[in-house]
C-alpha cells in the first residue's frame, strides 16, 4: 500500500491553479480560420478582429428560436462590416465541420460561427460574467465596444432592437 500526501501549503498553491478561470479561448469557423478571444476584467479582445464593434452570438443549431436570428444577424454584419464583427458560437453541442456547413447555408449565415471545444467554457465565462448562471438562456447575445461590455440580450430579440443599440455607435466612428 503506497499513501502520498501534500502539506497544506503545496495543496493551497495547488487550488489556486485549478480555480483559475480560463481567460483565453481559440475559436475555428467550417474554413479552419481561428481567432484567439481573451476576456479579462469584463474586457474582450479578438486577435485579427479589427472592427471596433463586436458582438457575440451564443447559440444551439438544435433550438428554432435560435435558427430565427441567423438570416438578421448576416444582415446585419453585411450591413455595418467596417465597424462590426459578428461571432456566432455554438453551444453546448458541437458539430462536424459539414455538418456545420450545411447548416450555415441553410440559414443564411454568412458570418464566423465558432464551432471549437472551449465554446461551452467561453459560454460558461461570459454568462458568469452577466451574472446569469450556468443555465442562461439561449441565444445569448452580447455587445462589446472597443473591448468594453456594452449591452446583452437574452432570448430572441429583434434585430431592430439591436440595430437601434447600435446607431449611437455608428454615429460615433463617422
Amino acid at each position: 500500500m503506497f499513501i502520498s500526501g501534500c502539506t497544506q501549503q503545496n495543496a493551497s498553491s495547488h487550488a489556486s491553479l485549478v480555480d483559475k478561470p480560463q481567460t483565453a479561448f481559440t475559436l475555428t469557423d467550417i474554413d479552419h480560420r481561428s481567432t484567439t478571444l481573451t476576456l479579462e476584467n469584463d474586457r474582450l479582445h479578438l486577435s485579427r478582429v479589427v472592427q471596433p464593434y463586436v458582438l457575440l452570438h451564443f447559440f444551439s443549431t438544435r433550438a428554432d428560436l435560435c435558427r430565427a436570428m441567423l438570416p438578421y444577424l448576416s444582415d446585419l454584419q453585411r450591413e455595418q462590416s467596417r465597424r462590426l464583427f459578428v461571432l456566432g458560437i455554438v453551444v453546448p453541442e458541437s458539430l462536424e465541420t459539414e455538418t456545420l456547413r450545411t447548416y450555415m447555408r441553410q440559414n443564411d449565415s454568412s458570418f464566423f460561427i465558432s464551432n471549437a471545444p472551449d465554446n461551452a467554457t467561453l459560454g460558461r465565462t461570459v454568462a458568469k460574467m452577466l451574472k446569469l448562471g450556468s443555465d442562461y438562456p439561449l441565444p445569448l447575445t452580447v455587445v462589446f465596444a472597443h473591448g468594453k461590455y456594452l449591452t446583452h440580450y437574452e432570448g430572441v430579440t429583434p434585430i431592430e432592437m439591436i440595430r437601434t443599440d447600435l446607431t449611437p455607435l455608428e454615429r460615433n466612428t463617422k
